[in-house]
């Protein structure tokens, strides 16, 4: 967590001297904000669990999915003048647990073998990015971030095992979830947002595709931004 925090200021500290140097004018309000509202995910596909073992009984299954695709973020920025700012910001990405009934009948002991399992997937971000608004015609402006996105994978695996000691131990246990990978992702968005309340608080709709994040490499957010 120490080494992601560590990158997360040097990218904040880059967008800054970057966005600082096309500066033109200081915004005429207050150029700290604070940002958030909610992300909806596009759907995640099964998640393939992988079998081991010699017999041909035991081929990799696609276990049943539950999952939750709308979720939240919330996060701040600081504005170098009206056209550009740099946000930091938290993401809750969607979850998805995996219900796993199975039951083999073991030929060497004449018996059925059953595994109860329970497989649960859940991702955050950590986002930091350059903002772009251009003014289009009051109160209604286009907006684009560009960055890089922290990603944390969590996975929880639990099981019950039913069946005979000489049955259990004749039956492989799942070793392998197919996930993401945790390295550190690009990310780009753009939409538009409706300045409220002489331009204090704004509403936004963008949409948000992160480079190569398999099956949830795109999402929807709806946010509320409100200048301090």
């Amino acid at each position: 967590m120490k080494s992601r925090l560590t990158y997360v200021a040097i990218a904040l500290a880059v967008l800054a001297f970057l966005t600082g140097a096309i500066s033109t004018s200081a915004t005429t309000l207050s150029p700290y904000y604070v940002v958030g509202g909610i992300v909806q995910w596009s759907a995640r596909e099964s998640t393939e669990i992988a079998f081991h073992g010699p017999s041909s009984s035991f081929r990799p299954p696609t276990a049943t999915t539950s999952s939750t695709e709308t979720k939240f973020r919330f996060g701040g920025g600081y504005s170098f003048n009206e056209n550009w700012s740099i946000e930091a910001s938290y993401v809750a990405g969607p979850t998805q647990e995996l219900s796993i009934k199975r039951r083999f009948f073991v030929y060497d002991v004449n018996e059925f073998f059953t595994l109860d399992g329970n497989v649960k997937l859940d991702l955050t971000l950590l986002r930091v990015a350059a903002v772009y608004e251009l003014r289009l015609r009051e109160p209604i402006a286009f907006i684009a971030n560009t960055g890089l996105a922290f990603p944390d994978f969590k996975e929880e695996f639990s099981y019950q095992l039913g069946g005979s000691v000489q049955a259990q131990a004749l039956v492989p246990i799942p070793d392998s979830v197919a996930v993401t990978s945790e390295d550190t992702k690009l990310f780009a968005s753009m939409g538009v947002r409706v300045a409220l309340k002489d331009r204090r608080v704004s509403a936004s709709l963008s949409f948000v595709y992160y480079d190569d994040f398999p099956q949830m490499d795109t999402a929807f957010e709806f946010d509320l931004q409100w200048r301090l």
